[in-house]
């Protein structure tokens, strides 16, 4: 009996057999890059209902190739298809390459305010990648999506996009939102600064650990708009610095902290096996 071709069971994801819907997620589940292309085109191209579960197979497989696909799902006519497209992109968040950020920024100045552009505005949030296209979009020759970037990264207020709102103070459509927003950019910057400088000042066992706390409480209201700079704060010489702004990465939650986190927690370990006083989270 010949094999199944990939695409064939692909199409099985929906079929009413249980074993043959089990064999299909099996063959997807290993079979690397053809898989993977067999379900951006089931995507594309199956029924509604294929198209929901590809989209749901590509999220749990996590290849960043699939993203620009799923985003296309967010204009079906299906509002479940929509949901699926949304969901499997936001289990994705963390792995979505550029093209899919740049198509998802792509649609904000043609979603209608509502729901969903309520959805979309929370996707692009929720992607790291997405600050690049919309620094682009900052100095596109169209004054409305110069607006429209420059709204969204207000709301972000991720410290990449310094440089691009520096050169954007050229545009008069967008001049005084780049000035509003650099302020509130360098507020935060400096509010960091300040609690991390007073917690290093800070002498006693006992007393330091409390100063952590205490700075921690204090800065975990900023959320997301801190993490670029906490994750620099993982590279301080103070160890309770490192371990203040540890902390605060992992209460905030934010994909772009993980693998800096991994990479310190290595890093210490490693140091307290050579003695190493300044290193390890652990006291």
């Amino acid at each position: 009996m010949p094999k199944e071709s990939i695409e064939t069971l692909v199409s099985e994801l929906i079929h009413e057999e249980d074993w043959r819907r089990m064999r299909a997620t099996a063959a997807c589940v290993a079979g690397g890059p053809r898989a993977v292309q067999a379900l951006i085109e089931a995507v594309r191209a199956g029924t509604p209902d294929l198209k929901k579960e590809a989209a749901a197979m590509l999220a749990r497989i996590k290849d960043p190739h699939a993203g620009v696909a799923l985003v296309d799902l967010l204009e079906h006519e299906d509002e479940a298809v929509r949901k699926a497209g949304a969901t499997a992109l936001e289990q994705m968040a963390g792995v979505l390459d550029t093209d899919t950020a740049s198509a998802l920024v792509a649609l904000l100045p043609t979603t209608q305010e509502g729901a969903s552009k309520q959805l979309l505005t929370h996707l692009i949030g929720a992607i790291p990648t997405a600050v690049i296209p919309l620094c682009a979009m900052l100095t596109h020759p169209d004054p409305d999506r110069q607006i429209t970037a420059a709204t969204m990264l207000d709301q972000l207020l991720d410290p990449r996009s310094i440089d691009a709102f520096i050169e954007a103070m050229g545009q008069p459509a967008v001049r005084d939102m780049a000035v509003g927003t650099l302020k509130k950019l360098g507020a935060i910057r400096e509010r960091i600064d300040e609690m991390f400088n007073a917690l290093r000042a800070v002498e006693g066992a006992s007393e330091r650990e409390e100063a952590r706390m205490a700075t921690v409480i204090s800065l975990l209201g900023i959320g997301r708009p801190s993490v670029e700079i906490l994750i620099e704060y993982l590279e301080d010489e103070d160890w309770l610095v490192r371990e203040a702004a540890a902390d605060l990465l992992g209460k905030i939650a934010d994909v772009r902290a993980v693998d800096p986190l991994m990479k310190r927690l290595a890093h210490d370990h490693r140091g307290q096996g050579t003695g190493d006083q300044g290193a390890g989270l652990d006291r």
